[in-house]
């Protein structure tokens, strides 16, 4: 051997082997890096494929491009057929008007101004309600035992259109007939001194139907009481519609009348404790309105003649002033009651059976005719008058509505001695 060849053998034999490649799970990739496997030649249709294969970033783009098409045509295609049929669309707007109203009542609810037992106004409970009116009839009466001719013999003064008056501003307190038939058929211990009960049940029944049977009467006086020439200040426009529209409202009978009206009356009325220039306002018109009222009262042609004759130099100015101050009380306690989320409801003659009966569980006679002995003595007799209503206190916001007996009415009852 030739000392070139012997070096350069010697220097391939020292030489460092070459670390193996890395292993793959791939086979091809393993039988690519195999040296005994012969590398395979690529087609030309293979290489124009790999050249032309676009980057990934741009196949993403193509591919979300695609997906953006699709789901447009099919929102297009959705929006040309109806969502849902037309009747079932008038049904959801239905409920959702219902929401809506049953929404806004809520929030109605819930405000502390219009809150149905906020204590921003002297409400009366129906129990207050039935002891206060209890107390005004009990009032009048002793005012009329003092300044009124309480025998029977008094009327004989008065002209027969006056009775026929006196009788007929009665309605719904006394039958409407004539009044010598009325106190004719009553017991002997009534009728010698009926006069001090017929004036009391006019003045009774004038505040219940001035105050209690209209809320607004400080907006708006019953036009069918009397006249509006000594009662100011004067209806307004505002008062003449809340007046007919309450009117048209409570011929409906709906749910919610009472609601509507104690709100209306509290936004009507100052709250409790608030001085400003709309109370002072508020109370001087109501002051001003119960002082005309009272005047057309003391100016009616019937209670002149039966004042009895003074007893004292200022006997005929304490006498209206005495009879002022309940009328004051009486619109007051009306006020009262309109706020209160609770509603008292009436019933007079004309609702009640013409006829007494002692199982009536609404109406009873007068103390002075003495049934607690006897108590069907009187059943099937006419009733004559009405010494004070049968008081029922309802709650619309119920369903049913709850109504609930608070005080019986007081009759006087045909007994013919």
């Amino acid at each position: 051997m030739s000392p070139k060849r012997s070096a350069a053998a010697n220097k391939k034999s020292n030489a460092k082997p070459s670390p193996p490649p890395p292993s793959s799970s791939n086979p091809s990739s393993k039988s690519s890096s195999d040296p005994s496997s012969k590398p395979s030649k690529s087609s030309p249709t293979q290489k124009g494929n790999q050249q032309s294969a676009p980057p990934p970033e741009q196949s993403t783009s193509h591919i979300e491009t695609q997906e953006m098409k699709g789901t447009k045509d099919t929102t297009l295609a959705a929006t040309k057929r109806p969502l849902m049929a037309p009747d079932e669309t008038e049904e959801l707007r239905k409920k959702i008007k219902q929401l809506e109203v049953d929404l806004e009542t809520e929030r109605m609810r819930n405000d502390n101004f219009l809150h149905p037992f906020s204590n921003e106004w002297d409400m009366k409970s129906a129990g207050d309600c039935r002891r206060l009116l209890d107390r005004i009839r009990t009032s009048f009466k002793n005012w009329t035992t003092e300044y009124i001719q309480c025998e029977t013999k008094a009327l004989d003064s008065l002209p027969e259109k006056a009775k026929k008056e006196l009788v007929r501003s009665l309605d719904g307190f006394c039958i409407q007939v004539d009044l010598d038939e009325i106190i004719s058929s009553l017991p002997s211990n009534l009728k010698h001194k009926f006069t001090g009960d017929l004036v009391t049940l006019f003045l009774f029944s004038d505040c219940f139907s001035r105050f209690f049977t209209n809320p607004y009467w400080y907006m708006m006086p019953d036009p069918t009481i009397g006249t509006h020439e000594q009662i100011e200040p004067s209806p307004t426009h505002f008062g003449q519609q809340l007046y007919d529209f309450h009117n048209t409202f409570g011929h409906t009978r709906q749910r919610f009348i009472q609601p509507w009206r104690s709100w209306t009356a509290r936004l009507c009325n100052p709250a409790r404790e608030v001085n400003n220039d709309f109370t002072d306002q508020t109370v001087a018109r109501r002051e001003l309105i119960v002082d005309g009222m009272f005047k057309q009262v003391l100016a009616t042609e019937f209670l002149q003649p039966l004042f009895a004759a003074p007893k004292a130099e200022n006997w005929i100015e304490t006498r209206e002033q005495e009879l002022k101050r309940l009328y004051h009380e009486a619109a007051q306690l009306s006020v009262d009651v309109s706020t209160h989320p609770e509603c008292l409801e009436f019933r007079t003659l004309k609702e009640i059976e013409p006829n007494y009966h002692h199982s009536l569980e609404d109406i009873e006679a007068t103390v002075r005719y003495s049934l607690h002995e006897n108590k069907d003595r009187l059943d099937g007799h006419r009733i004559l008058a009405m010494e004070s209503p049968a008081v029922y206190c309802c709650d619309d916001r119920d369903y049913p509505r709850t109504v609930q007996l608070m005080m019986k009415g007081r009759v006087f009852i045909e007994d013919k001695d």
